[in-house]
């Protein structure tokens, strides 16, 4: 205990807690349930709803000023949200998690006990001990998995902004830390993981008085051993481990030591761990006793049901999605329904993934306001496309989502035929736009992809045939059209390239 200039140092509340006040006449020494009383009880639909929509900014009216309005078409990004039956039935599970492992720790009861026991056994009697062993901990972990896009980040927050995050009791001076946010993407090591976790408990306690004892340790097991410490001193009620998955990509050794952390921590606190569905097919994490340890289960989160589910069920929720985010305009000449052509052009530049969907409707109303049109047309949204969705070219290509599974396919063919106009509409208007810089070089021709063999062997568009369109790198490279960093550098003159 601190001691300054003879008087005793108050015990310090974080600044952001919230201060709780134990009821008149409550027995604090019962079953943790100071913990407890700090929770409200479970949600009902209604309520949870309406608490997991965020209250954004007033809806805008057309003819209000174009800076206003696309502010408020920005905020869609973060503030439209859908809610689907999984998540609430992961709130449930996080609820349960958090208030059964409180009722778990038992550590005021436990001691209760064990004081009457040893003072039975003074006396010469029989002792029951195993009053005491009953109370051991139980693993309360859930696994939260679902395809990339799938919004599993963006629900656990808003699940967890739910709860206050910290709690100060007024009655025993302690702290509780309701949840913990930890993300291993980008973490390559232990110590690292080590190093994020206590950085999460330090923005938590937010206090120059807690500074050393969120220190990382150098030593790699000092620092798990002081994670298991500090989560009981500060009475944490979950902890959410983001993109599991990232584990797979580190050396077998840290992979190991960190999973055999995670299944000892899991038996003192309830741990959320979210993941891509690779995890399941991973022999390290299946070798471990991660799995055994969610005894509160699992959630796949698919918000269209898009794999395994019912195409029915996918298309109701495709439409109801599309449907509810087509209303959010403050555009003046904004059609009030969306049409199949739009649609389809929609779909076709998202790929049916969320978070790319609300990417490029809310662009597409910004830049209809930008450019005086006030509406949102195909040819605005397939230049928003090109845009704003050209760096996630790779996810959006390598998605697997079945375009007749989600539009139905009388749908694809009732539009395909508008859909090649478009094509071509904009193949025309492309060809207009070509700049200088882009153009081909003089005297080139175009030749077929099936003579290009019949090309000389320094042409280009030989070598990419010779090889199949595979390891071109390495055939450019034995070609000496390819620098190293090292020939880069070294060289005062570049060599001349070969024209084709």
């Amino acid at each position: 205990m601190d001691f300054y200039e003879g008087s005793l140092i108050s015990a310090e509340v974080p600044p952001s807690a919230y201060i709780y006040s134990q009821p008149e006449g409550f027995d604090d020494t019962a079953c943790n349930q100071i913990f407890l009383n700090s929770l409200r009880p479970e949600l009902s639909d209604k309520v949870f709803k309406r608490s997991l929509n965020l209250a954004g900014e007033a809806f805008p009216e057309p003819n209000d000023n174009d800076e206003s309005r696309k502010q408020w078409a920005q905020s869609l990004v973060h503030n439209f949200y859908v809610i689907t039956p999984e998540i609430k039935e992961l709130y449930e599970k996080v609820d349960r998690a958090i208030k059964q492992g409180y009722r778990q720790r038992l550590p005021l009861q436990v001691s209760k006990r064990q004081q009457q026991n040893l003072l039975i056994s003074m006396k010469n009697e029989d002792t029951v001990w195993s009053e005491v062993d009953e109370e051991s901990h139980r693993n309360n972990c859930i696994l939260l998995l679902g395809p990339r896009g799938s919004g599993k980040s963006v629900t656990t927050d808003r699940i967890f902004n739910l709860y206050n995050q910290v709690i100060w009791h007024e009655s025993t001076s302690e702290c509780q830390i309701t949840y913990l946010k930890i993300d291993l993407s980008r973490a390559g090591s232990v110590i690292e993981y080590c190093h994020r976790f206590l950085e999460s408990l330090s923005a938590a306690l937010g206090s120059a008085k807690f500074q050393q004892e969120v220190d990382v340790p150098r030593n790699e097991t000092a620092a798990l051993y002081k994670i298991d410490s500090l989560v009981l001193t500060y009475n944490v009620g979950i902890i959410r481990v983001d993109s599991l998955d990232h584990v797979l990509t580190w050396k077998s050794a840290h992979q190991q030591r960190l999973l055999t952390h995670f299944c000892s921590l899991g038996a003192r606190v309830p741990i959320l761990y979210t993941a891509r569905t690779e995890i399941l097919h991973s022999p390290v994490i299946v070798a471990s006793r991660l799995f055994s340890s969610l005894t509160i289960g699992s959630i796949y989160l698919d918000p269209f049901k898009i794999f395994g589910g019912d195409e029915d069920e996918t298309r109701e929720r495709w439409q109801f999605f599309t449907k509810g985010l087509w209303k959010q305009q403050c555009l003046k000449n904004h059609e009030q329904k969306l049409s199949s052509e739009l649609k389809q052009v929609w779909f076709d530049e998202c790929k049916g993934i969320i978070k790319y969907a609300v990417l490029l409707f809310v662009h597409s109303q910004i830049e209809a306001i930008r450019l005086g049109e006030e509406r949102i047309s195909i040819e605005i949204m397939r230049d928003v496309a090109a845009k704003e969705l050209q760096i996630f070219n790779y996810e959006l290509m390598t998605s697997s989502v079945n375009e007749e599974q989600i539009l139905g396919k009388s749908t694809v063919d009732a539009i395909e035929q508008s859909k090649v106009k478009v094509s071509s509409h904009n193949r025309k208007k492309n060809k207009k736009e070509v700049s200088v810089e882009n153009a081909m070089p003089d005297g080139f021709t175009k030749v077929p992809k099936k003579d290009w063999l019949s090309l000389p062997e320094d042409d280009l568009r030989h070598t990419f045939l010779s090889v199949g369109g595979k390891n071109i790198y390495e055939a450019l490279k034995l070609k000496k059209l390819i620098l190293t960093n090292g020939e880069l550098f070294g060289s005062v003159q570049f060599p001349k390239t070969i024209q084709g």
